[in-house]
């Protein structure tokens, strides 16, 4: 067989996967992996909106955006208020485009040290214009309180006379406050103020409004921080009673159920685990063997939950993303099934022999105990090891470690597949199928007699990536 024989197949094949990434990424975001999601607008007409409320205050060739999709923890907790919010008021706020902004002379700051000048790395929590949008295009809030005051650095210097304004200033910030509602496309018409106040921060006077709406059963609250001069601090779309708690917040019997299924299958994937160890501890390499679909299987998952979050980033980003959670469960994985394997090959001899001992009536000796502690231990150790990642494994993917109010998806639902998965590759990695279907035997007999394929490959590889590179993103973005 002749180099073009071997290499035109590879080649069609390594095509039609770039052809076929080129058209999934045409159709974002219309096709998120959230089927719920009913994007209106695309990514970069949300940028483009959370642009123009910055009304010129950075200029365009010194902008710096980031861009996330987020789905609040309220998305899984409300789901019958949910579908009535997307059905009747025809909005999605539990999901959205977090979009940051900040001037790229915000990002660092140089610092003299011993006399040798050192650029260091800012704080930049509050510094950045945050605007998050849904994905019908509706404006959900806005913070811009603390990088509207590094624009003002002279304003945290207040006089000691402050006073409660008279109801002119408080009219012409009512004004305001509507002027800019209706700017974000909101409909003022029923709109009915709920509480307003004065203010006094470094920034000097402004003014707290809340405004309220009943539309369809659900009351909706706008509330916003405008300063005597018209700028907008913050803004915020909410829903008292979603975020007091009201509504389905009950326990869902779907939950109940995938929880027990959650154990069950949780305690069969421990003693599959157990057997197929020491029933193939007597073949060679079993820990290298084990580990490569484990580490395969995880990085799999941990690259969709990638995607899912950052559905509209470059697969460059999602890559290295990736990364992490993988060399993590790589390790971890890899470790366990090596102690184990070591554990259990090590006494097999002793076990037969210990079987024939117990067919000749001879129980109670002294390596009969060794090896039944040692049994005991491989056991207790391959549980430990086996249920602590698991553990791990479902609180990060189930969002319970983050501290922050947004997860980025919920993996909860796939962990039945997740154990059953590992259980079947246990004893699947035995079989010279698996490394036929995943190709990795194909590969590498392919890299080794063909140099030619893989330099083809590392030359190719930048077309995954393939941003549309926008100087006011400064990120690759699609």
């Amino acid at each position: 067989m002749d180099f073009k024989s071997r290499f035109f197949p590879l080649a069609g094949q390594f095509l039609i996967v770039v052809t076929a990434f080129f058209i999934l990424q045409s159709l974002l975001p219309g096709i998120h992996p959230l089927p719920e999601t009913s994007f209106k607008i695309t990514k970069s007409e949300a940028i483009d909106k959370a642009v123009n409320l910055l009304d010129g205050e950075i200029p365009a060739e010194k902008l710096v955006i980031k861009v996330s999709f987020l789905v609040d923890k309220k998305y899984f907790k409300f789901q019958q208020n949910r579908e009535k919010l997307r059905d009747r008021l025809k909005i999605q706020p539990f999901q959205y485009w977090n979009i940051s902004l900040i001037s790229s002379d915000k990002k660092s700051t140089t610092l003299t040290l011993q006399n040798k000048e050192v650029k260091a790395v800012e704080d930049l929590t509050g510094n950045w214009y945050t605007v998050q949008i849904s994905p019908e295009g509706k404006i959900l809030s806005t913070d811009f309180k603390k990088a509207r005051e590094n624009l003002l650095p002279d304003s945290s210097v207040i006089s000691d006379s402050f006073q409660i304004p008279d109801e002119r200033l408080f009219t012409e910030s009512r004004r305001n406050a509507f002027a800019f509602l209706s700017r974000i496309g909101v409909d003022t018409t029923g709109l009915s103020l709920k509480t307003e106040e004065v203010k006094r921060d470094s920034l000097g006077r402004s003014f707290q409004f809340g405004f309220t709406r009943t539309l369809d059963g659900f009351k909706i609250q706008h509330d916003l921080q405008v300063t005597s001069s018209n700028k907008i601090l913050n803004y915020n779309y909410t829903i008292p009673s979603l975020e007091a708690g009201s509504g389905d917040a009950t326990t869902d019997p779907g939950d109940v159920v995938i929880g027990i299924m959650a154990v069950l299958i949780f305690i069969l994937l421990i003693l599959f685990h157990i057997i197929y160890l020491i029933q193939f501890s007597r073949k060679d390499q079993i820990s290298f063997k084990i580990s490569l679909p484990v580490v395969y299987l995880v990085a799999t998952v941990a690259f969709l939950q990638t995607l899912f979050s950052m559905w509209n980033s470059s697969i460059l980003i999602m890559s290295v993303s990736t990364l992490f959670i993988t060399l993590f469960y790589a390790g971890a994985v890899f470790l366990m099934y090596t102690i184990g394997d070591a554990l259990a090959r090590q006494e097999w001899n002793e076990k037969l022999m210990i079987a024939d001992q117990l067919r000749q009536g001879i129980i109670f000796t002294a390596s009969a105990g060794k090896t039944i502690m040692r049994g005991f231990f491989l056991g207790i150790l391959s549980l430990s090891v086996y249920t602590l990642s698991l553990y791990i494994y479902v609180q990060y993917f189930d969002g319970i470690m983050d501290s922050e109010q947004q997860i980025e998806y919920s993996f909860h639902v796939l962990f039945p597949v997740l154990v059953f998965s590992l259980a079947s590759l246990n004893k699947a990695i035995f079989s010279e199928l698996f490394f036929r279907l995943t190709g990795l035997s194909l590969l590498k007999r392919w890299l080794k007699t063909n140099p030619k394929i893989l330099l083809a490959g590392i030359l190719f590889a930048p077309v995954f990536v393939h941003p549309e590179i926008e100087p006011a993103s400064g990120i690759a973005k699609f």
